[in-house]
């Protein structure tokens, strides 16, 4: 188990995410033990017995993925070091309170398209611009957005650093030129004059403009814009997911699931089939074990 610990270090996982993907991992091999199952013999069924045995006992499907995503990372190590040939449940999950719904994969060009159609004239349209830009290019989530601090971002490396969240790794992604601009001018011009009027002291690189113009409402302001220059936008997660599709097409699963920030690879791995069949938009309906 030694080993298997080093593998998550390595991985960059967090302290929280290695001790309990270990405590999961343990369970699942003495459940093995029991059954006199050996782990490098196991198929997709032995799994999928674990988890109806998991389910048994009251275990509900948040945390019935919790353990299959520990379980698919204990496989991801054993495959690394050859120890097995192939992968016993490489897609496999568990559907509960989420399932997907397909819909278009918005390519590059409407990428660019999208960050093109947006203006820059107001204050406030210069500050949108800057924030789109990150949710265009980097596919970063809403919730990194709000948490930016002026010195995550480097214009003259041109890159940006997305701290760690609860839910999300921390990683330095690079900015496209044409945000670079509008990044500079957003600081250096827009934030300074804004601050300088407030006289409120802060850290955050994207900052509100008055008292109730909160960042979602910034955020609701740039789907709408987006949206009527392509009305197949379904909302800003789309763009996130279209960005990491296009990572996928450039990068290996090991490097997109860094780029996106993603604790455990079978995130990234979902997001594979939408190469073939469209991405996947969450709706609120309950499944079986599927």
């Amino acid at each position: 188990m030694n080993k298997f610990i080093n593998y998550l270090k390595q991985q960059a996982y967090s302290n929280q995410t290695i001790q309990g993907t270990e405590r999961k991992a343990k369970h699942y091999l003495r459940w093995l033990s029991k059954e006199n199952i050996e782990p490098n013999e196991v198929i997709k069924s032995d799994v999928m017995g674990y988890i109806q045995h998991r389910r048994r006992k009251g275990i509900n499907a948040p945390n019935l993925r919790n353990y299959l995503n520990a379980i698919r990372i204990y496989y991801n190590y054993l495959l690394d070091n050859q120890e097995i040939d192939k992968h016993p449940i490489p897609k496999i999950e568990i559907k509960g309170e989420r399932s997907y719904q397909l819909y278009h994969i918005l390519e590059p060009t409407e990428l660019n398209a999208l960050y093109n159609s947006l203006k820059s004239e107001t204050e406030l349209e210069r500050r949108n611009k800057a924030i789109a830009g990150i949710l265009i290019y980097q596919g970063v989530t809403t919730g990194e957005i709000q948490k930016l601090e002026l010195n995550d971002l480097d214009l003259r490396k041109g890159e940006i650093e997305i701290p760690e969240t609860k839910k999300s790794n921390g990683r330095i992604l690079t900015l496209e030129p044409s945000q670079l601009i509008e990044l500079y001018e957003y600081v250096n011009q827009v934030r300074a004059a804004i601050l300088e009027r407030k006289r409120e002291p802060t850290n955050k690189l994207f900052i509100n403009f008055y008292r109730g113009n909160q960042l979602e409402t910034a955020f609701t302001e740039i789907h709408k814009r987006l949206k009527e220059c392509n009305p197949r936008l379904k909302s800003l997660r789309h763009l996130r997911a279209s960005v990491i599709v296009k990572w996928l097409r450039q990068y290996n699963l090991r490097q997109t699931q860094y780029f996106a920030g993603h604790r455990f690879i079978s995130s990234t791995e979902r997001y594979q089939q939408s190469e073939m069949q469209g991405l996947t938009e969450e709706i609120n309906q309950f499944h079986p074990l599927g």
